[in-house]
């Protein structure tokens, strides 16, 4: 099982690369920075290379059945990156599955990241808007691109320790509570081979705790 990862040089998908070696994937990793990866192990083929270059992506994509996409937006570097990959994965005949792991907050979730919890978050949601509006663009990319794509728009992430309940919502319910990089990277390489995805755009995050009536 081969899996393409662009973006692995960030915390959330420096996760992905450890499930995915986890469960026996063969690792293509296209990264601007491989000194920030100091052991490669087995399994992992690491590529020096920009997700905005077509060489680099069709590079690290071949054979690929797999594709997650882990980007930062905070240059405004997603959309055109975002671009690219899916120009080069419309003429690739192995693709199953595109992930592209986004934020809440973009796309259609702007309401719902306002009602999410923490301080001053109408502030927070303001203050990205430049940032916001990057991965909005990138969605779209994604969205037209007529490829088998998921988007996953996650809470705001943590470095806490993973194994929480993880639910995936509709941009119309509450908000999910924050949850950890390594649950997110269990999340995506959970439903990666599932049936039923293609096409959905969800939020994910931690799920609300209930609270028990008063007897």
């Amino acid at each position: 099982m081969n899996m393409a990862l662009l973006g692995a040089s960030n915390a959330t998908g420096m996760q992905l690369v450890s499930r995915a070696l986890e469960q026996d994937y063969s690792i293509h990793l296209l990264t601007e920075h491989p000194e920030l990866i100091h052991r490669a192990p087995d399994g992992l083929t690491i590529y020096k290379g920009s997700a905005e270059s077509r060489e680099d992506v069709q590079l690290a994509v071949r054979g690929c059945a797999y594709v997650v996409a882990v980007l930062d937006s905070g240059e405004g570097a997603v959309t055109p990156a975002m671009t690219c990959l899916v120009e080069v994965l419309k003429a690739s005949r192995s693709l199953r599955r595109l992930v592209c792991v986004s934020t809440i907050g973009a796309g259609d979730t702007r309401r719902q990241a306002l009602q999410t919890s923490g301080l001053f978050r109408a502030l927070r949601v303001a203050a990205r808007g430049a940032f916001l509006q990057d991965a909005t663009d990138a969605e779209a990319v994604v969205r037209q691109s007529g490829l088998p794509y998921v988007i996953l728009r996650t809470t705001q992430l943590t470095n806490d320790r993973g194994q929480k309940p993880v639910i995936a919502v509709s941009a119309s319910d509450a908000p999910p509570r924050r949850m950890p990089r390594a649950d997110v990277a269990r999340f995506v390489m959970g439903m990666l081979q599932e049936p039923g995805w293609e096409g959905r755009e969800v939020t994910v995050g931690v799920a609300r705790e209930r609270v028990s009536p008063e007897a």
